[in-house]
């Protein structure tokens, strides 16, 4: 998939997802990551700029990593504790959009 077709794909989901017109007008793959890709996604949604952290399976993993969900699930938890943790915004389980599971958290 190439990153344009990530960025359309990305685009569609969130919009569906967030309820809101989104536009993602940049995608960028970030350095590091072993177990997880980390993009950064510049996007416009309904009117307003924003820069989330896209955080994806790598094709490599650990078996004792923690899954999307679960990474998502905990990162909630912190925030709504007060932890001084990214803001989680969305997970995606479903494959087709990226290829894997990812989830969505503020830059």
């Amino acid at each position: 998939m190439t990153l344009d077709d990530a960025r359309d794909r990305l685009s569609a989901w969130m919009s569906g997802s967030l309820g809101a017109a989104c536009d993602v007008t940049a995608l960028v793959p970030l350095q590091g990551g072993a177990v997880q890709e980390n993009w950064l996604a510049r996007a416009v949604v309904d009117g307003g700029e924003v820069e989330l952290v896209v955080r994806k399976d790598a094709p490599s993993s650990i078996p004792e990593s923690r899954s999307r969900a679960e990474e998502f699930a905990v990162i909630e938890v912190a925030h709504r504790a007060g932890v001084m943790v990214p803001e989680p915004v969305a997970l995606c389980e479903d494959p087709s959009v990226l290829g894997t599971p990812f989830s969505e958290l503020v830059a």
